[in-house]
C-alpha cells in the first residue's frame, strides 16, 4: 500500500521533506521547496525598479531561495565572487535578479 507522509518543513527556507513509498515497498524521502513565490516577487522588482546604478550605495541585485544559496555556497560557488556572477547571469539564474545588470 502506497503512503505519504511529512516529515519536516522549514517555514524559514521553505524546504520540506516527504516521506513515500510505493506498492512495491519503494522508499523514498524527498527534499523539495517552491521557489515560485521568490521568482514571482523578484519579477515584480525587476518591472518596476530604477535600472541605474548611481550613486555609492549598495544596490539590491538578486533575491535566491534559501535551499539554493545553501547548494551554492557548499558548492564553493557564493565564495568566488567570479563563478557567483557568472551563475547569476546564467540564463536558469536570471528569475532570481531583482534588477537589470550586468554583472562580471
Amino acid at each position: 500500500m502506497a503512503m505519504r507522509a511529512r516529515l519536516d518543513y522549514d517555514p524559514i527556507s521553505g524546504m520540506e521533506t516527504v516521506f513515500h513509498t510505493d506498492n512495491d515497498g519503494m522508499i523514498t524521502i524527498e527534499e523539495r521547496f517552491d521557489a515560485e513565490p521568490t521568482i514571482d516577487v523578484n519579477r515584480e522588482l525587476f518591472n518596476s525598479r530604477d535600472r541605474s546604478f548611481k550613486g555609492d550605495m549598495n544596490h539590491h541585485i538578486a533575491s535566491i531561495p534559501l535551499p539554493i544559496y545553501y547548494d551554492l555556497n557548499r558548492k564553493g560557488i557564493v565564495q568566488d565572487r567570479k563563478a557567483f556572477m557568472k551563475w547569476l547571469m546564467d540564463s536558469d539564474s536570471r528569475a532570481f535578479l531583482t534588477k537589470p545588470a550586468r554583472l562580471a
